[in-house]
């Protein structure tokens, strides 16, 4: 066990302050409007609507984070820099606009463990701004992650494939870009639903997908499946309301279908794995009753459900994946 120094527990807890900088920069869309010939302050300043001698300040700090260039009082961006923070780039990281939204509930952190629970807004109750960079952080996600996930998924000759809260769809059509389905049904909130249809229109199998808008915690989930996709969902619920969603899933399923629930696994002392220990608190920050799982209790879940032969099956890409079976007639 390592010894720590006074300067060592000082430097963990200065660790806010880079991430605080970044984010603010790019809620401020600072990387947008530098350019690589170098802009001063005042300049930049009155595009994004900023005090001039503040922004003088942060350019200065992400100069020295080397995000950003100085020289002769004008700031410029880098090039390799702006493809990643530049909103208009093709390959944006959007999913820090998420990352801001986040800085708010885990800043009321001591509150959420004194009173048990989140003080956000029901996600039913946020923002179009809110669902658009909450589906892009979960698309920057799965875009390098749902092609392993069907690899690992064994299902039935052509299934119909239900996504419950499929955000960009990525996890449920990679299904039919493979070519083993025909039919996806992605079920989401209303407010989400134009944001999933905008992420499958850059495809080319927009005709094998539909949409089926309402909430998975008070809403039917539409029959006849073959593959349920539960993915990043379990969290987000209380023990009592998963129990209730896969009853659903079971009901929504064909006989020998298969349930996929992908998540943040812990152990049973819950101290492994390293990143979903903090994402509890996350979910204890954000939510109401969200939290991480241990294996027992999702395959308890399954089990009380109906669903047989429940199977852990690792990813390899730090999320987990446990299936079940709806026995056949």
């Amino acid at each position: 066990m390592k010894e720590f120094k006074p300067e060592t527990i000082g430097k963990i807890a200065k660790q806010f302050q880079k991430s605080r900088i970044l984010l603010t920069a790019v809620e401020l869309k600072v990387f947008k409007y530098l350019t690589a010939d170098g802009k001063s302050p005042d300049i930049l300043a009155g595009e994004i609507n900023c005090d001039s001698r503040a922004l003088d300040r942060l350019l200065n700090a992400l100069t020295v984070m080397e995000l950003v260039n100085k020289k002769n009082g004008l700031f410029s961006v880098r090039e390799d820099v702006k493809n990643l923070l530049d909103p208009e780039s093709d390959n944006y990281l959007g999913h820090l606009e998420h990352n801001a939204q986040l800085w708010h509930s885990w800043s009321n952190l001591t509150e959420s463990v004194r009173i048990g629970k989140g003080k956000s807004q029901s996600i039913t109750e946020r923002s179009g701004e809110w669902y658009e960079s909450f589906i892009a952080a979960m698309q920057h996600r799965a875009e390098w992650q749902a092609d392993k996930f069907a690899d690992l998924i064994e299902t039935v000759d052509n299934p119909v494939v239900l996504d419950v809260g499929g955000g960009s769809g990525a996890f449920s059509s990679v299904f039919v870009k493979k070519g083993r389905s025909e039919k996806v049904v992605i079920f989401d909130l209303p407010e989400v639903i134009p944001i999933t249809k905008k992420y499958m229109s850059k495809t080319n199998i927009a005709e094998h997908i539909h949409y089926c808008p309402g909430n998975f915690l008070n809403d039917p989930l539409p029959g006849g499946n073959d593959l349920i996709i539960l993915s990043a969902i379990i969290h987000m619920n209380s023990p009592e309301q998963n129990q209730e969603l896969i009853n659903k899933c079971y009901s929504a399923m064909r006989a020998g279908g298969k349930i996929a629930i992908m998540d943040f696994i812990m152990d049973e002392e819950r101290i492994s794995p390293d990143y979903g220990v903090f994402f509890a608190i996350n979910m204890l920050a954000g939510t109401e009753a969200g939290d991480t799982y241990t294996e027992n209790e999702v395959k308890s879940w399954l089990n009380k459900s109906g669903f047989i032969t429940p199977e852990r099956i690792d990813s390899g890409f730090g999320t987990t994946i446990i299936t079940g079976i709806k026995k056949s007639r």
